[in-house]
């Protein structure tokens, strides 16, 4: 996965670009969905429900979730935070790393699938090839074998 630089919690706190007063419904939102990004579940049963409901879209689904939520501990660990510490600020503040946590999971999240999609694409053509090469070659035989 690439590297990407997270801009650290200081200056998070301290930009002026930040949404500096959002509402109590934004803040419980943002603490919402900051929440199930970090939810996991310890109960073999429910993980297992999780993973099979649905079918392959379940699996997926979950799949998705364990890399959010990974990528979501890298960027606390880059920013030098805990949940706890995160739960212990301000509204305001709380949102705003919230919110910037959120972007950086989504971020590495995509280039993460774009990096996948790249080197599935490059599997998908050296075995286009080799396919084209037995093609060929199996090809040849059945024109040699007709001609003797």
């Amino acid at each position: 996965m690439s590297t990407i630089t997270t801009t650290s919690a200081a200056s998070i706190l301290n930009s002026d670009s930040t949404t500096t007063n959002p509402t109590a419904a934004q803040v419980a939102d943002a603490d919402s969905r900051f929440a199930d990004l970090l939810a996991s579940s310890d109960d073999a049963k429910t993980t297992l429900s999780e993973i099979t409901s649905g079918g392959a879209t379940g699996y997926w689904a979950w799949q998705m979730k364990q890399l959010r939520q990974q990528i979501a501990g890298e960027v606390m660990g880059d920013m030098n935070l805990t949940p706890a510490q995160i739960a212990a600020m301000p509204a305001a503040q709380r949102f705003a790393v919230e919110q910037k946590i959120e972007q950086a999971v989504e971020q590495r999240l995509r280039l993460a699938l774009q990096e996948e999609m790249k080197r599935r694409q490059h599997t998908t053509l050296a075995q286009d090839a080799t396919l084209q090469a037995v093609i060929t070659t199996a090809q040849s035989i059945d024109t040699s074998g007709m001609q003797g």
